[in-house]
């Protein structure tokens, strides 16, 4: 979350939090948040933590042993990061996650077309973005 929705205005007290956002690694720097209401500190760091490609693809241990104990398939339908993310490490996070979907035999879609999560910015396509998200 402090990645994906980095200010975003509907995450209560962490939407707040404006400053720099990482990916691959630490999210959020301790000394990041130094200056913000301890509330808001408190938000970041319960959501904080050290996220690459393996630690993503370890969150799908549960859907992956469900999917072969039930024998049915997995979806995911709502997946997205922020524009408010740097581009770099935005489209590091959309390359990991779309391969891990991708190794794992997932169909997915992404959030939005036009929006915060969307290929359209300010009227203009990212196409870093969609490279990334075709696999060019």
């Amino acid at each position: 979350m402090p990645l994906t929705h980095h200010q975003a205005s509907w995450w209560r007290l962490a939407g707040e939090y404006a400053g720099p956002v990482h990916y691959p690694g630490q999210l959020v720097q301790p000394e990041d948040l130094e200056s913000y209401p301890e509330a808001v500190r408190e938000k970041i760091q319960d959501n904080n933590g050290v996220y690459n490609r393996e630690k993503l693809e370890s969150l799908l241990g549960e859907p992956l042993e469900k999917r072969k104990e039930t024998g049915l398939s997995l979806y995911c339908g709502e997946w997205g990061c922020l524009s408010t993310v740097p581009q770099e490490d935005r489209l590091q996070w959309y390359r990991d996650v779309r391969s891990i979907f991708e190794s794992r035999d997932i169909p997915w879609t992404t959030w939005d077309y036009k929006g915060g999560f969307g290929i359209i910015e300010n009227g203009e396509i990212n196409e870093a973005l969609v490279e990334v998200l075709l696999n060019e």
